[in-house]
């Protein structure tokens, strides 16, 4: 879940429609047998957000660290190291707790098709940047991979011998190929409605194995 996303705060196209009402939101969930929930975090102003719904609902709620592609940016634009230091004490501090927040590192990686956002090469030192992080909290990672596989394979692929638990590469909407990729590497796809475009995407999501696949 993107708790910090504009829905979950009643927000709707730029207006608001409706009072905050994550409380309800996880009530449904539970009525339909969804007991556990992970909050999503894009960067370090998210990761406090989602901290503090956890705090709220721990017996339901975990979340995850790390630096969305869409935010690489924020992370060099103060002095030098500041910002990754603050995700790696912020990081330190949760895994300290018993039991800990966190389920997994991320969401990071790469997106080629909003490089409006973040250009290449802001966005792959970003990414080596935080698997370096990765590597010394030993949690799983939540992987976003688009328009960029080949790029996303070369930087992962040597870290992945140093992250025995592997990860997953979520709402992955490209190609079959691709895909079997990132399969053989040892990751699990997931996908959602941005997965179910075209009729490549089709074909890459009836190719997916069982046992790497989530929703």
């Amino acid at each position: 879940v993107t708790f910090t996303a504009d829905q979950f705060q009643g927000i709707y196209r730029g207006k608001q429609y409706h009072e905050p009402d994550f409380a309800e939101v996880l009530k449904r969930a539970r009525h339909h047998g969804c007991e556990k929930v992970m909050l999503t975090t894009m960067n370090l102003k998210g990761a406090k957000q989602n901290l503090q719904a956890v705090r709220e609902f721990p017996d339901m709620c975990k979340m995850t660290l790390g630096v969305h592609p869409y935010h690489a940016g924020e992370i060099y634009g103060q002095p030098e190291s500041e910002y990754l230091n603050s995700l790696r004490e912020l990081g330190e501090s949760l895994l300290a707790e018993k039991p800990s927040p966190l389920a997994a590192f991320g969401e990071i990686g790469l997106d080629y098709e909003y490089l409006d956002r973040a250009d290449k090469e802001t966005q792959q030192r970003a990414f080596r940047e935080q698997l370096e992080l990765a590597v010394q909290f030993q949690l799983p990672l939540f992987l976003h991979v688009r328009e960029s596989a080949e790029d996303f394979i070369s930087i992962i692929k040597p870290f992945l011998p140093r992250l025995p638990r592997g990860g997953l590469v979520h709402s992955f909407a490209g190609t079959k190929g691709e895909m079997l990729q990132l399969v053989e590497l040892g990751l699990e796809i997931s996908v959602n409605g941005v997965s179910f475009r075209t009729d490549e995407q089709l074909e890459m999501v009836r190719n997916i194995p069982l046992d790497k696949l989530q929703l």
